[in-house]
């Protein structure tokens, strides 16, 4: 009974002891280190999740800004001077609670607004004023900025979105903390995310391939666009009543500096298109 009781104080009790124990030399480099992990995966030393979170902490390491951070196209900004009345509509539509603000006349981001900073404004008869009492500090970092110094630095400073410069200071895009936390624990989805990828794919070179069937506000939420009609309420829609007729297969437009192609029409509706954003690639 003694020997069953030392054997069994012997056993690993987690899968990182588990996983120590099945090293039989320390790993040179990354290669073998991810040799030695998948191994202890095949002997179900650790499971495939845990491969994967493990193998998704290492990459951080050698990933940088510009591979995971969300475009400038797809960024929803607030300009300096908008009332209350007038931004909200876009802190509703956008379905995320942090927003760069630009300055009146530049590109300049002069801060970080927090949805949840605004609520008291409409609880009570106080005015609202977009000004340095209500935003948060702006943290710019440039696209070669490495995932693991950017996630430390956010723990850091208590900061949960930066903004991605290029080598000429001009906005190239943002980033989250969920963003880099997704690199290792894989898509962290809510309910607009599931929504929106049922009708929005990326393709390449920031472009898009969107179902005509998509909602006028999912397409405005995602484009930072500003489509709006009555009496229709899908992008397909949207589309046909700008031109006024059914567009054939392959015909490009623009519509609010939106490059526009269409790929498949049946003949009586569109079926989907690609949408570039015309306003970024020329200038």
């Amino acid at each position: 009974m003694a020997k069953d009781t030392n054997d069994k104080k012997s056993e690993p009790k987690t899968w990182f002891e588990r996983l120590g124990q099945s090293f039989s030399s320390d790993p040179k480099n990354k290669s073998e280190l991810m040799t030695i992990l998948k191994e202890a995966e095949s002997r179900a030393l650790i499971d495939q999740d845990e491969l994967e979170m493990i193998e998704g902490a290492i990459n951080v390491s050698t990933k940088k800004a510009r591979d995971i951070m969300i475009p400038k196209a797809q960024i929803r900004f607030i300009r300096q001077g908008q009332t209350l009345q007038e931004f909200l509509p876009i802190m509703i539509n956008a379905h995320h609670s942090r927003f760069p603000v630009l300055a009146k006349d530049s590109e300049e981001v002069i801060g970080i607004l927090h949805a949840k900073d605004i609520l008291k404004y409409n609880l009570t008869d106080e005015p609202f004023v977009l000004d340095s009492n209500v935003l948060h500090e702006t943290v710019i970092v440039p696209e070669s900025k490495r995932l693991d110094n950017l996630l430390r630095e956010f723990q850091n400073s208590h900061n949960h979105m930066a903004i991605v410069i290029d080598e000429y200071g001009n906005i190239s895009g943002a980033i989250t903390i969920e963003d880099i936390l997704e690199e290792i624990v894989g898509e962290i989805e809510d309910e607009f995310d599931r929504a929106t990828t049922d009708f929005i794919q990326p393709i390449k070179d920031n472009a898009f391939l969107v179902k005509a069937i998509t909602p006028v506000e999912v397409f405005n939420a995602f484009f930072n666009s500003t489509f709006i009609d009555d009496k229709v309420d899908t992008m397909g829609g949207i589309i046909i009543k700008h031109l006024g007729y059914l567009p054939q297969e392959n015909e490009q437009l623009i519509i609010a500096k939106l490059e526009i192609t269409i790929k498949s029409t049946t003949e009586r509706m569109i079926n989907d298109f690609t949408v570039k954003n015309y306003d970024n690639e020329t200038n």
